[in-house]
């Protein structure tokens, strides 16, 4: 006859874990939650030797514990996967690792901020993919626009169907919940410098060499349309003086250009650097 003990009450070792005694002998059957079985973190195990169960058994409840806060990824995620798992497995993938570094640092910027939304007092990282529904993303995009804005909310939507279409592409939901919600319309706020405020601002920033940092980035952006954050980044080792060239890594495309530079940011750039 099989006889089981239940686990002793504050003893962490016998988390999750049953005592089984069968005649003259026992054993230790690890019976782990079935989110972290079904998301191929851990398995139920049997341990005949209780050496062997007191040295095992708490390193597999610490896998537990921690793939349920979210701080290790899911070993293989599927439907029973919270949103949560499935972004921190996702940002493990090929997918995300071919991304330029600029869009890693947003995309898990606006990761971190969806997965810690609260709607109806539930984190919405804590829910299962099986059973997000439309219902669920529009009280977490009504909450964003509220909260913040409706750009940040419409920025928070599109980041959020690229990890879901990742979940239909590998088979995990059929549908994007996301692609039936009503979103709100927003008009980005654009300013364009004329070329005469681009002069004023240029002569304004090199009438004080505490300033000519600040317009020798304004004009090689106005010069060579590139973004200010890839200018700014620049080092000395990016100019060729003897051939007037610049290399530039494009942060947005991952792309390496190279671009000649004019006599007049030349001449700049020899003073700056000197």
């Amino acid at each position: 006859m099989i006889c089981t003990e239940p686990p002793r009450l504050g003893d962490i070792m016998y988390r999750y874990t049953e005592k089984v005694k069968l005649k003259d002998s026992f054993s230790w059957r690890f019976i782990p939650p079935k989110d972290a079985v079904n998301a191929g973190v851990v398995a139920r195990q049997t341990f005949k030797d209780g050496r062997t169960a007191r040295y095992e058994i708490p390193k597999l409840i610490k896998l537990v514990e921690a793939f349920r806060s979210g701080d290790i990824a899911a070993g293989n995620i599927g439907p029973a996967s919270t949103l949560l798992q499935i972004y921190k497995y996702y940002v493990t993938t090929d997918n995300f690792s071919s991304l330029a570094p600029n869009s890693q640092k947003s995309y898990d910027n606006t990761m971190s901020y969806i997965v810690n939304t609260y709607i109806h007092n539930n984190l919405f990282g804590s829910i299962k993919i099986k059973n997000l529904t439309a219902l669920h993303c529009t009280d977490a995009y009504q909450k964003w626009v509220k909260d913040v804005s409706a750009s940040k909310a419409n920025q928070c939507s599109r980041i959020l169907s690229l990890l879901l279409n990742f979940c239909i592409s590998i088979d995990i939901i059929k549908n994007n919940p996301l692609s039936t919600i009503k979103k709100t319309k927003h008009v980005p706020v654009s300013v364009v410098w004329t070329n005469k405020q681009v002069e004023k601002f240029l002569d304004s920033a090199f009438s004080n060499f505490d300033w000519r940092n600040i317009g020798l980035i304004a004009l090689m952006c106005y010069e060579w349309g590139q973004r200010p954050n890839d200018i700014r980044l620049l080092e000395w080792d990016n100019i060729d003086f003897d051939s007037a060239k610049i290399i530039i890594k494009q942060s947005k495309r991952g792309a390496t250009v190279e671009l000649p530079i004019e006599d007049k940011i030349l001449d700049l750039l020899r003073q700056q650097a000197g």
